[in-house]
């Protein structure tokens, strides 16, 4: 990234009195996935141990004497925590919903559920196509284990195949091509 100056973000943790700020989860081993925090809470994912069961979004409220697990919401099957934590997209089905991230069960569902048969997309398959196969150009040309690519100019295979991506009609074809290219 020319022109963007980065910098390493530097953590430190103070070691002195840890003991007194750190707190074990009253949770038993299982099967958790999908950890998040925000002010009031810590989220997590908990799933059945086989195959296809159920997962719930639970939480934890932080600075609270009483650590108790709360279900916020079962049957889900993803959950994201907005960037600033105020709010919580899930997805229970085919629905989703956004709610309040707070660490208690979340009370009535339908009111939090987002109306989507308003929504339509239209889909440029040619220009999705032609991201795909620029996507793996760009992967095989930034991870291929030779620097070099072998002596093979990379931007002239580019050329070379990229002309094609306007006469596929399915993603099969995409594949096809896609392999050729990196063949």
């Amino acid at each position: 990234m020319s022109g963007i100056k980065q910098t390493e973000a530097l953590i430190k943790i103070d070691l002195e009195g840890i003991q007194r700020r750190i707190h074990e989860i009253p949770a038993i081993a299982g099967n958790y996935s999908g950890l998040s925090v925000n002010s009031k809470a810590l989220f997590w994912v908990e799933r059945g141990a086989g195959y296809g069961d159920p997962a719930k979004l639970v939480s934890l409220k932080i600075a609270s004497e009483d650590l108790k697990i709360e279900t916020v919401l079962e049957g889900i099957r993803r959950y994201e925590l907005s960037a600033d934590g105020k709010k919580i997209l899930a997805q229970k089905g085919d629905s989703i919903y956004v709610f309040e991230a707070a660490p208690k069960k979340l009370s009535n569902l339908n009111k939090n559920k987002v109306n989507l048969s308003g929504w339509s997309f239209s889909i440029d398959v040619t220009d999705d196509f032609r991201q795909l196969f620029i996507d793996a150009w760009r992967l095989e040309r930034d991870y291929f284990y030779d620097p070099g690519m072998h002596g093979l100019d990379w931007d002239v295979v580019l050329n070379k195949y990229l002309s094609l991506v306007d006469r596929i009609t399915s993603r099969r074809e995409l594949n096809d091509l896609i392999g050729q290219l990196v063949g």
